[in-house]
C-alpha cells in the first residue's frame, strides 16, 4: 500500500505543477514564434497528454481495484466474526470480570 500512496502522491503533484505553469492563451502565442516557443508547447502537450492517461488509470482501473480488494476483505472480516460466535463470548467474559457474576449456561 506505500507504494501505491507514493504513487498518487507523486501524480497529484506532477499534476498541480503542469496545472500551475500551464502558459495562459495570450502568453501561449507569444512562446510559438521562436523555435524554443514551439519545443515547450510540444514538451506541455506531451506532459498534459501523459498526466491525462495517469488520471484516466487512476480513476477507471486503479481507484475500483484498491476499492474492490478492501470491500472483499471488510466483507471476509465481517462473516468471520459472525461466524466465530464472538459477541457471545465476549458478553460472558464482559459479565464474568467487569460486573462479577457467571453466565447462567456455565
Amino acid at each position: 500500500m506505500g507504494k501505491t500512496v507514493t504513487v498518487i502522491a507523486g501524480l497529484v503533484i506532477a499534476s498541480a505543477v503542469a496545472y500551475h505553469y500551464k502558459p495562459e492563451p495570450s502568453k501561449r502565442r507569444s512562446f510559438s514564434t521562436t523555435p524554443l516557443g514551439d519545443e515547450l508547447d510540444r514538451e506541455m502537450d506531451s506532459v498534459q497528454a501523459n498526466l491525462e492517461h495517469s488520471q484516466h488509470y487512476l480513476r477507471h482501473r486503479l481507484v475500483p481495484s484498491i476499492k474492490a480488494n478492501w470491500n472483499e476483505q471488510v466483507t471476509q472480516v465481517t462473516h468471520a466474526l459472525i461466524e466465530s460466535d464472538m459477541p457471545t463470548r465476549v458478553k460472558a467474559q464482559w459479565d464474568k470480570h467487569v460486573l462479577g457474576r457467571s453466565s447462567p449456561s456455565s
